[in-house]
């Protein structure tokens, strides 16, 4: 397999890109760039042989300390604590946002969604990483919560909106750093 993780610049032919949701299929083709040069959002494509399999949007995102069940506060605190510092005197968490997955039809069901999501958390997890984050976050439609609780995502202790139809999870970073 000759897989890519390429940036949405690099990517010249997106217009036959079809995941089966309209939605996503409108943001790559329509909005990712301008979000791209807005600073809103970097857009990844993955590619195999010339084909896009699929593509992930980010974003900076932070967590409230307040959210945070206790035992992951407790993680964290211990981590700066060896470092000297106080990691709740700010009462935030940097973290980054997959804002948007999606994958092409033609690859559904073979992996390539956990793929992606794990590839996205190992980037951001690196050392070479141009931020700091420690977490990551997503707000999950309830018809994808079993897929992201397989990856190691939790829900945040958060109030839902009646009505909504995402929760927010989240996910420790830490974990994917080699």
């Amino acid at each position: 397999m000759g897989l890519r993780l390429l940036r949405l610049g690099d990517v010249p032919a997106l217009a036959e890109f079809t995941c089966g949701d309209v939605d996503l299929d409108e943001f790559l083709r329509e909005d990712a760039w301008a979000y791209h040069e807005e600073m809103f959002a970097q857009t990844w494509i993955w590619e195999e042989d010339q084909l896009v399999v699929g593509y992930v949007s980010m974003v900076n995102d932070r967590i409230a300390t307040d959210n945070l069940d206790s035992t992951k506060r407790d993680s964290i605190r211990l981590c700066r604590e060896e470092l000297g510092k106080n990691p709740m005197s700010s009462g935030q968490i940097p973290a980054v946002k997959l804002a948007r997955l999606a994958i092409n039809s033609r690859f559904k069901g073979q992996g390539r969604g956990s793929a992606l999501v794990v590839e996205m958390a190992a980037l951001f997890a690196s050392r070479e990483n141009r931020t700091g984050c420690r977490l990551m976050t997503v707000d999950a439609y309830l018809s994808a919560l079993a897929f992201y609780e397989k990856l190691g995502f939790r829900p945040q202790a958060v109030k839902l909106k009646p009505g909504s139809e995402t929760i927010p999870m989240v996910i420790d970073l830490k974990r994917f750093r080699t």
